[in-house]
This record gives C-alpha cells, sequence and structure tokens, in this order.
C-alpha cells in the first residue's frame, strides 16, 4: 500500500471513526470492532472518483463521491 490515515467518516448525520488505506486504484475503508481489531468497511475505486478538499479553518475535510456503496466526508487526522 502507499499509505495509511485514521479518519473520521461522516455519512448520514453520523461521524464514524475509520482507517484509511491508500493503493494504487482504490482505497480501502476499514472500522476498529470492540477488540480493536481492524475490520472491512468498504473501497472507493479512485479511477471512478470524484474528491474536493474543503477547509473550515477547524482542519482539512475531504469529500468524495464514488460507488452507492461508499459516498461521505473523511476527516483525517
Amino acid at each position: 500500500g502507499l499509505g495509511r490515515a485514521e479518519a473520521y467518516l461522516y455519512q448520514n448525520g453520523k461521524k464514524e471513526q475509520v482507517t484509511l488505506f491508500l493503493f494504487d486504484h482504490v482505497l480501502i475503508i476499514c472500522k476498529k470492532d470492540r477488540r480493536n481489531s481492524l475490520i472491512y468497511y468498504g473501497r472507493a475505486d479512485l479511477d471512478q472518483s470524484e474528491f474536493e478538499d474543503l477547509i473550515d479553518g477547524k482542519g482539512k475535510e475531504t469529500t468524495f463521491s464514488s460507488s452507492p456503496l461508499i459516498d461521505g466526508s473523511f476527516l483525517c487526522s
């Protein structure tokens, strides 16, 4: 993989902590379970996604649209 980041996923008014794994053409999204193990949540095909950086003064937020499975905003820490 090319990178790993801890982030918050904002989706349908809910905030969830996720871990992102970046590869050449795909972004893998994982959540932690009760035992702190990573569980696969979804993926975004980067060749068919649109990204936009939003800066609100508190942090950097990235919004993207991909497949119907994953659409939302990420706030990376």
